[in-house]
């Protein structure tokens, strides 16, 4: 007997901007409105492993499978969200 179910995929961010955010401020424990999506991540305060947490989350929330070393190109989130 076959079955046509898939795996289970994410749908695709519908505002990929406002997903990095959110993931973000759930890392930093921060309101998504005070995080300023064209400073850097350093600036933000994202430490490394913070980054990796942060990559994982916008990863399982967006379907996507982006590395963390990706920051390191991607400097802001507005930049990562462009990226994703």
């Amino acid at each position: 007997m076959s079955s046509d179910l898939q795996p289970f995929a994410p749908a695709p961010a519908a505002d990929p901007l406002a997903e990095v955010v959110a993931v973000l401020a759930g890392v930093l424990m921060l309101d998504p409105g005070k995080i300023d999506p064209r400073r850097s991540f350093r600036f933000l305060g994202l430490g490394s492993l913070q980054a990796v947490e942060f990559v994982a989350g916008v990863n399982a929330r967006c379907g996507t499978r982006v590395k963390a070393p990706a920051l390191f190109d991607h400097e802001s989130p507005a930049a990562f969200a462009r990226h994703i």
